[in-house]
């Protein structure tokens, strides 16, 4: 959860002070921060389930991973394309928000 929070700041630092340099450096390194702590966080997770089948339980998620990826730039295309950086923003704040009330529901 720690990682998502970091996640939707650097997007806010970037979408609050839109044009700025020094925003964009600062939302960038919290961004990457954020995508690679958690992705070492969920695969750390997702070794433990079976330890003798991690090569394709690693498959199964690096699929969804970049099936996410794919289908989070496509929306951020769209986005972009109707409202420039601002929906960028928006949507990917939005896909944060989603992933946590997922997660938390996941975790009960």
């Amino acid at each position: 959860m720690i990682a998502l929070a970091l996640a939707a700041i650097g997007f806010a630092i970037t979408g609050l002070f839109n044009g700025s340099l020094a925003s964009l450096i600062v939302g960038i390194i919290l961004i990457d921060f954020a995508i690679f702590s958690a992705q070492v966080a969920n695969q750390v997770r997702v070794f433990s389930i079976d330890p003798s089948a991690q090569s394709r339980i690693n498959g199964i998620y690096m699929l969804g991973y970049y099936i996410g990826g794919a289908v989070g730039s496509m929306v951020g295309v769209k986005a972009f394309a109707l409202y420039q950086w601002p929906g960028v923003v928006v949507v990917s704040i939005i896909f944060i928000l989603l992933s946590a009330v997922f997660n938390s529901l996941a975790k009960k």
